[in-house]
């Protein structure tokens, strides 16, 4: 080496070293404790102003930094159920250690909520009553459906008695309080609220024939819900006047990490299902994140039904790119899943219950097995097959993909868009039972027969133990896109908000109805019914003999005495949106805030329904009408029926039917698609407004107030249920606008928010007036005809409390109650009394305007049916070590049976248990739902062989139908559950 380059070797030496002194770096380390000093696993740190974006705490609550230059950070500390912290500290040029210590949250009221306002506030800040259930919560609770796990927020009455779906949501006494088409409780699933995911509804519009809870499960990748309750969910959701519950999912961490476990649960009768979930996310580099999970489920049910009763599950994944000025994330979600809704089963009374013949009112199912081919009439008379399962259930599938994007534009100008498309599809095939009086079968001498194998069966009480089913087939396909875009101005002390919502959904409906019988007992025998042919060996007046086969078939080789005697051939319901909303937040001081804002709305209802032909059009006689034959006045009804005494003799003309026999009974009312097309397009346009305030006495006290005027629209298939081969408009649905059907919720509410160490409470009275609240029947005439009756309009109105309590007395044990105590209460109710009306129909009056005129009737001041007026749910919790002992207890008070509010189906209270084992990354959970096997019911239809509604039922005739033995139908809650599950985190 030239020795004239060495100096300058010994420089560059010198120079090297002198920056790595100058620049050197230090590791952080620490740990993250509670306040008894107890590690937090899985808590996160994040380092705003620092090279990597943070970290998280080990199983021991444990993290380690490495490599951070000198200087000034920040950690941002937070976990699930905790206070979140800000803790600065310095590098210099020794390692760090720090000892983090987050404070119990207990009602999460300094948790920043994203739903139902405009401004991401804290709870404890924000004028709204709101309910937060985060993941800890979720995945102790472990609920079977969504249903389920919104039992836990207050104000909100939840019926998940039906199983996984279809669950009645019913907030601050918001519903329509009486019976469908079918006889159920309506009023029902999400009509005056939102059920959304990540800020955006789960479909557009809500309609009875697809709920959004069919479309939506909760699994691993949900990281909390967030439930609004009245107030600002007018303003800031499109036709959801009651409330906003908002499903956030999970995105990834600054570190790698995830959750898995599986289930298997056994349920008292000896069924049992199983269940895996698993989530996992982390970073792709410092910006980009990504998270991804779903479950699948295997699932026998409670009810004692042929096959599965729940399979399927879903896949959901995010990315998400976080920047400082810019957030996106993309997401996406498959689900297929198959469900079983539980209907009615009979018991001796609505008020004491008991059980009704060998009718097991925990584990039967009104629910017989049927695998067949039959006749579709929707392309005309001549039908082709379609296949009906009744294994099949509900089966649902969606496909979603969304993109949300947060941008700020500058002086203190940001933007905010949310996107999504949805491909949904449904169809179910099941069984719902039609209440109604039974002809008199011993007037025909009538034959009852096993349809699996044609041999005769004996029924000695016929109008006790005899049920009428409906074997349904609903098919819905649908396509729905939202959007929704705000730009947000701040400044100092204003927030204003001036944003656009748009949707559009086309539903294309379908459904079919065959009716049948079955004996009412466990695992339903399907009953076959045929009449002995009377004429066999009797001569007409010409001489000639009577022929023919030895019976006439009432009931075809499935069992159906009525072929598609309801149907919608086809449909296509289109509903855009568009609205437009402002608000404006003024933070008077630090303490003081004022927030108000108004919406436009402007919803479109635009289609077709196809219409149909009547086999009775044809001039066939109906079974039910025995009067259009001629009767045998030498008949002797205590002799058998023969050739010899006919209790009737054939008439000079007998149609065939749509099958060209006479001899065939099952086709006497079929309807078949003519081609015909029914259209709507009528648009609705109205304004909803909310103003709140807010005062943050200090960190641990604040109190709000509010006052909103909200307007529900219609749903989109009103116009399917309401016109029956009619002109859809104003004229036929006996109004003088479709406008009239606007429902008009005005609510005020008054909270207070305590936020302590040890206890914490967020109470909320409040006061809700529902108008214009539209009501219609359906009623048949004696040749099977249907009508809508006029709709009536009524107003309801309920006032209520609502609170949740955390309490921690100890360190090891936490106490939680949520409950509400509500007056729901039918201010006017009219209706049409639809058994008069039927009665004198099938007396040859037509019905008309008159007629309904003499048979309406007005209710005033009168409990609003199948609501409690108190609910109240109660957990305990008590930790062990690494041992958690939990106990709950859940009340639901007394429901009235009808409008009448005749006759009341008693309190009930649950009992759950769980235990909890963790043992590092693994938690081992034992749980029992239902742990005393209470039977309750929830809601009632009607008695056996009443009216198609139960409105009508007055006193008398409910005390008249026990007395003679008929069960009435109602829906029990579900029995009970034992599960044991294995999670892992990591």
């Amino acid at each position: 080496m030239n020795r004239r380059t060495q100096p300058k070797f010994g420089l560059l030496f010198v120079c090297l070293c002198f920056t790595m002194f100058s620049y050197a770096q230090s590791n952080v380390t620490g740990k993250v404790v509670d306040g008894a000093g107890e590690p937090i696993p899985f808590a996160t740190l994040l380092l705003p102003d620092g090279p990597i974006a943070g970290t998280t705490t080990d199983i021991e609550g444990e993290f380690f930094v490495p490599y951070l230059n000198e200087g000034q950070y920040t950690f941002q500390v937070s976990s699930v159920g905790f206070r979140t912290e800000l803790v600065p500290f310095t590098v210099a040029d020794q390692d760090v250690d720090l000892y983090i210590v987050l404070t119990d949250d207990l009602l999460e009221l300094t948790q920043v909520i994203k739903t139902g306002t405009f401004n991401p506030l804290s709870k404890l800040e924000s004028s709204v009553a709101i309910t937060t259930v985060n993941s800890t919560e979720i995945r102790k609770r472990k609920p079977q459906g969504t249903g389920e796990l919104l039992s836990s927020v207050p104000g909100v009455y939840v019926d998940h008695s039906s199983g996984n779906i279809n669950s009645r949501i019913i907030v601050r006494g918001l519903t329509t309080g009486t019976t469908n088409l079918l006889g159920q409780a309506s009023g029902s699933g999400f009509r005056y609220v939102s059920l959304q995911e990540d800020g955006l509804p789960v479909i557009s519009t809500i309609s009875n024939s697809a709920a959004p809870d069919y479309f939506h499960r909760v699994d691993h990748t949900v990281g909390r819900l967030e439930a609004i309750r009245g107030g600002s969910s007018s303003v800031t959701a499109a036709n959801s006047p009651g409330g906003i519950f908002n499903f956030i999912s999970k995105t990834g961490g600054v570190d790698f990490g995830g959750e898995t476990s599986m289930t298997y649960g056994l349920y008292d009768n000896g069924r049992w299902m199983s269940r895996a979930d698993v989530g996992m996310g982390g970073p792709l580099n410092r910006n980009w994140r990504w998270y991804a999970g779903g479950f699948y489920r295997h699932d026998n049910g409670p009810r004692e039904i042929d096959g599965v009763a729940n399979a399927g599950g879903q896949l959901k994944a995010n990315l998400a790119y976080v920047g400082e000025e810019l957030i996106v994330k993309f997401y996406g979600k498959y689900l297929n899943d198959k469900n079983t809704t539980y209907g009615n089963v009979p018991t001796k009374s609505v008020g004491e219950g008991g059980k009704f013949e060998s009718f097991d009112e925990r584990y039967s199912a009104i629910f017989p097995s049927l695998t067949a081919d039959v006749n579709d009439y929707s392309t005309g008379s001549n039908p082709t097959l379609r296949s009906f399962n009744s294994a099949d259930r509900a089966a649902s599938e969606s496909m979603m993909l969304g993109i949300n994007i947060d941008y700020t534009l500058g002086n203190g100008w940001s933007i905010s868009e949310k996107m999504k498309a949805s491909l949904l599809s449904q169809r179910i095939n099941q069984f719902t039972e039609v209440p109604g009086a039974s002809p008199d079968y011993a007037a025909y001498g009538m034959d009852f027969y096993d349809v699996s194998t044609g041999n005769s069966i004996v029924i000695e009480d016929v109008t006790n133990n005899f049920i009428t089913l409906s074997a349904m087939d609903f098919n819905v396909s649908m396509v729905d896109a939202i959007n929704q875009v705000s730009l947000i101005h701040e400044s100092e002390n204003h927030r204003f908000t001036l944003g656009n919502f748009s949707s559009y959904n086309r539903s294309n409906f379908a459904y079919n109805f065959n009716f049948l019988s079955a004996l009412l007992e466990p695992h339903n025998q399907l009953v076959g019914m045929r009449i002995p042919n009377p004429y066999i060996g009797w001569e007409y007046a010409d001489g000639s003999a009577v022929s023919g086969p030895q019976y006439y078939q009432v009931t075809n080789e499935h069992g159906f005495f009525l072929t598609n005697p309801i149907m919608l051939p086809g449909s296509e319901l289109n509903t855009a949106i568009i609205a437009g909303y402002v608000n404006e937040e003024w933070r008077v001081s630090e303490q003081f805030t004022i927030d108000g804002g108004v919406r436009l709305e402007y919803i479109k209802h635009f289609g077709h329904k196809e219409g149909f032909g009547n086999a009775l059009e044809t001039g066939i006689t109906p079974l039910y009408n025995p009067d259009d034959r001629q009767a045998n006045p030498a008949f002797n009804p205590a002799q058998p029926v023969s050739a010899q005494n006919p209790p009737y003799f054939p008439n000079a003309v007998l149609a065939n039917g749509l099958d060209n026999d006479p001899f065939t009974f099952f086709d006497g009312a079929t309807k078949y698609a003519n081609g015909q097309q029914y259209e709507f397009d009528h648009s609705y346009l109205y304004w909803s407004g909310s103003l709140g305030f807010n005062y943050k006495f200090s960190e641990q006290l604040a109190g709000f107030a509010r006052a909103s005027r909200g307007v529900k629209a219609p749903d989109v298939d009103y116009y399917v249920y309401n016109f029956d081969n009619v002109a859809i408009n104003p004229q036929t649905a006996g109004v003088n606008s479709f406008d009239d059907l606007l429902e008009e919720v005005r609510q005020a509410e008054l909270g207070v928010k305590v936020n302590g160490q040890t206890f914490s409470l967020f109470s909320t009275v409040f006061y809700n007036n529902l108008k214009n609240v539209p009501y219609s029947t359906l009623g048949t005439t004696s040749t099977l005809e249907t009508f809508f009756t006029p709709t009536t309009f009524n107003e309801s109105t309920t006032y209520g409390l609502e609170t949740e309590v955390i309490w921690k007395p100890v360190d090891q044990l936490k106490l939680r109650v949520n409950g509400t105590y509500q007056l729901p209460v039918w201010n006017t109710f009219k209706y049409y009394d639809i058994d008069s009306i039927t009665y004198q129909s099938a007396q040859g009056v037509t019905v008309d305007q008159e007629l309904f005129d003499r048979y309406q009737l007005t209710l005033k001041d009168k409990t609003i049916a199948d609501l409690p007026d108190l609910f109240v749910n109660f957990d305990a919790e008590y930790e062990l070590g690494a041992l958690t002992l939990g106990a709950g207890a859940n009340y639901v008070g007394k429901r009235a049976f009808n409008v009448h509010a005749v006759e009341y189906a008693p309190q009930f209270i649950t009992f759950d248990a769980s235990a909890s084992l963790a043992l590092g990354q693994m938690t081992i959970n034992l749980d029992i739902d239902n742990l005393t096997n209470t039977l309750a019911y929830t809601n009632f239809s009607t008695y056996l062989g009443a009216s198609l509604y139960r409105e009508s039922l007055t006193r008398e005739q409910i005390e008249s139908y026990q007395a003679s033995g008929r069960p009435v139908l109602g829906t029990p809650i579900l029995p009970r559950l034992a599960r044991v599950s294995v999670s892992y985190q990591f």
